[in-house]
């Protein structure tokens, strides 16, 4: 016989094996399920030593957040002198406006209650 012969005989060969195997698995399968069928289930709980990973000591994890803390702060863009007076500014100026508004307000309301009741 020729190699290619032989190779094809070789091949036929192993899926004939295969197909053995797949038909002996299929009937195992189908064995197990009868099996399965008439037996009753019983559900049993594995009880698993599920260990919690342990924490690092207070000390490590307090200096862990504080080095946080700083590569934070070095990400930050800070404002310079003269923009943080200039919006100190403003916000004093806001507030003397409501303060001054409030306390206008506030008097004219005390007249009217005093004139109402005098």
């Amino acid at each position: 016989m020729s190699k290619k012969k032989k190779n094809f005989i070789k091949a036929d060969k192993n899926l004939s094996n295969d197909v053995k195997v797949e038909e002996t698995a299929a009937e195992s399968v189908a064995e197990n399920e009868k099996e399965q069928d008439k037996k009753p289930v019983k559900i049993v709980k594995a009880k698993k030593a599920i260990k919690k990973p342990k924490k690092p000591n207070i000390f490590k994890r307090m200096w862990k957040k504080i080095r946080e803390i700083f590569s934070e702060l070095k990400k930050v863009t800070w404002p310079t002198f003269p923009t943080v007076l200039k919006q100190t500014g403003v916000v004093l100026a806001v507030v003397t406006f409501f303060l001054i508004l409030i306390f206008a307000f506030d008097f004219v309301l005390s007249l009217l209650y005093t004139q109402l009741l005098g």
